[in-house]
């Protein structure tokens, strides 16, 4: 199952604020947002060894890296030390920021082409002629227009390699077992989101090879479902973070002073250790 770290933001002056909430995308946004993966691998069958993923440097290369762990936890055992491990997990993001993709499409516009039939009614009396006329018009395409269409996208990609451990711990050799390299074009505009959608649609073809690239794409149902449970986990993030804001409001009530900063020293601190250590089903 996967799974997510909690999330905070420490600013302000004290480092006080609330919890960051990832805003779930709509089923359509979910459902449409393809994701282009090529794997590769050296024949090597690597079911039943155990791997261990390299912690990435930033908080947020360690939330990333926490979504490929538990993914990889689905195909192998889990080492906790790099001498019990067969293979070292590395994954690589790059975020290619946005670009803007500019479509255009012509519709037929619609109005009187002409006149179909005149016919008049009335009366003649004394050699006066009394009445009205009825021009029935003909209706059809008068031309046509161009629509432009600007949409913006954001590309992410994803590069997830695993390595033979025996030869790096002997010899500091770099030998790859099997690389997973995902790619999306997609219109959702939080990163987390996005990569998290990769992980889910690419962790499939770890260790496995894809002989060319893969386009997978999620249906409709797939994306509610996702999408609930993005708003479950949600909710359950604001209550696992609800004791810390409410101390972190206590905190700004104190006078200006060392007690004051020391009490937002180890509030900063003791959530920093909770975020790291606490896992909500993603």
């Amino acid at each position: 199952m996967q799974r997510v770290l909690i999330l905070t933001a420490l600013a302000g002056s004290l480092g006080l604020t609330g919890c960051n909430e990832i805003k779930p995308s709509s089923p359509e946004d979910i459902a449409f947002d393809p994701v282009r993966v090529t794997a590769l691998t050296d024949g090597t069958d690597t079911r039943g060894m155990t791997a261990l993923v390299v912690d990435g440097g930033t908080l947020f290369e360690q939330k990333i890296n926490r979504f490929v762990a538990n993914r990889i936890g689905d195909r192998y055992l889990l080492a906790n030390k790099a001498r019990r491990a067969d293979l070292f997990v590395v994954p690589i993001l790059e975020d290619g920021g946005s670009r803007q993709e500019i479509s255009t499409s012509e519709s037929a516009v619609y109005g009187q082409t002409g006149i179909g039939s005149i016919s008049t009614n009335g009366t003649l009396n004394n050699g006066s002629f009394s009445g009205t006329s009825t021009v029935m018009p003909t209706f059809g395409i008068t031309g046509y227009k161009t629509d432009i269409d600007v949409d913006t996208l954001y590309d992410t990609t994803l590069v997830v390699t695993a390595y033979h451990a025996e030869p790096y711990l002997k010899n500091n050799e770099y030998r790859e077992a099997w690389t997973v390299e995902c790619q999306s074009s997609s219109s959702q505009q939080d990163l987390l989101n996005r990569y998290a959608l990769i992980i889910d649609r690419c962790s499939r073809y770890f260790g496995i090879e894809t002989r060319g690239t893969v386009v997978e794409k999620m249906n409709g149902a797939e994306a509610q479902a996702l999408l609930d449970q993005r708003k479950a986990r949600v909710e359950r993030i604001r209550e696992a973070t609800q004791p810390f804001m409410e101390e972190a409001e206590e905190i700004k009530t104190l006078p200006d002073g060392e007690y004051r900063r020391e009490r937002a020293a180890d509030w900063s601190r003791r959530l920093l250790e909770f975020e790291k250590s606490q896992l909500i089903d993603w």
